[in-house]
């Protein structure tokens, strides 16, 4: 069986990364051997690596039964005119036969909107009604995809992001190691992220100031995902380029959270392959794409001032959070063990629910 992942492209997030990891192990315990090829949206031009994109040859796309969206935000306030959709729009009408699956599909709104920002357009909804309604099985990682998508009519089921298969495998790999690690930070630029014409400057500024503090703590590593991101952190700390690392693949994601007493982002999958490998971590968010974490298990950290609700944290200020910054002084302190057992818990039943769902697919 040939199937044809639809992935970002990889310099875009290597979160992306890590979610395409646990679509995978999804896809080869479910169909064991099977041969499965790249599908760059959004791409420009042919990948160095031989991944398709640029509108593939019908003749090639053709060979493929099986077509998989891996999951990332495709649900947002006029979606249907992007480039994002354009592209798997062509997919689904060059590739009649082949059975179509997404796993994973996430929203992305504003903070404190809701998901009536798309039900209340109705040309959304037909259009996402239009595309959708040709996939047999649709997984939705968040609460607002799962409404948005049933108020266009299109039947999904709402489990975990795939992106918890990877970190358990993570944790598995971990058990053998032994590692004494600082508190880490992997900082998140929202001005340059997806939801950056939505954020209040404000806003912007109150979620580097918080960053920027508890990176300047003497015992905490700095990371970020992108170069671009690195060298503005490096300039606000006013440290070498090389003091902040650049996790700019998934491997380099696992290595760089695991054995942390502490990690704090505002990056979705950096926090969720950290919670499941038994991690303790902290999501800043930024928008509706915390509940993607969230519904997983992982603390959320509100902050007090800016724009955010307040936090049931213990201090007055992140000022005061960084002069101890142990993780019973950050992260919301019930229950975190039983949040990670149950993450575990759904997990496993959210692979046997794929595995029979795909079972029943009608692939050729």
């Amino acid at each position: 069986m040939r199937g044809l992942l639809v992935v970002p492209m990889p310099e875009m997030n290597a979160g992306d990364g890590v979610i395409e990891d646990g679509v995978r192990q999804l896809l080869d315990e479910s169909f064991p051997g099977i041969d499965l090829d790249l599908y760059y949206i959004e791409c420009v031009g042919v990948p160095a690596n031989g991944a398709l994109a640029a509108h593939a040859d019908r003749s090639l796309l053709a060979s493929y039964s099986l077509l998989i969206v891996c999951g990332t935000p495709w649900l947002w306030d006029r979606c249907e005119e992007s480039r994002k959709y354009a592209d798997l729009s062509y997919l689904v009408e060059a590739m009649p036969r082949a059975t179509k699956i997404a796993l994973g599909i996430g929203a992305c709104l504003p903070l404190m909107s809701n998901p009536s920002l798309l039900i209340g357009a109705p040309s959304t909804l037909c259009r996402l009604r239009e595309l959708w309604r040709l996939f047999a099985l649709i997984t939705v990682r968040d609460s607002f995809a799962g409404s948005i998508l049933r108020a266009a009519g299109v039947e999904t089921l709402a489990l975990p992001c795939p992106s918890v298969v990877a970190g358990e495998r993570m944790a598995a790999r971990m058990q053998a190691e032994h590692a004494e690690r600082n508190p880490a930070i992997v900082v998140y630029l929202p001005q340059i992220g997806i939801s950056r014409d939505a954020l209040p400057r404000a806003f912007v500024d109150d979620y580097l100031a918080a960053q920027i503090d508890f990176a300047a703590a003497s015992n905490v590593d700095v990371a970020c995902i992108l170069p671009a991101e690195a060298e503005w952190v490096a300039k606000a700390l006013r440290r070498p380029l090389a003091q902040v690392s650049v996790l700019a693949d998934r491997e380099s994601i696992y290595r760089y959270v695991a054995h942390r007493p502490l990690l704090v982002t505002g990056r979705i999958h950096v926090a969720i392959p950290a919670f499941m490998a038994g991690t303790r971590c902290c999501l800043l968010p930024v928008d509706s794409r915390y509940r993607t974490a969230e519904e997983v298990g992982v603390p959320i950290g509100w902050r007090w001032g800016g724009y955010l609700p307040v936090a049931h944290l213990p201090h007055e200020s992140w000022r005061d959070l960084v002069r101890q910054i142990g993780w019973r002084n950050l992260l919301v302190p019930a229950s975190l063990q039983w949040r990670l057992n149950r993450s575990r818990f759904d997990i496993q039943q959210y692979r046997r629910v794929v595995r029979e769902r795909l079972a029943t697919l009608p692939i050729d």
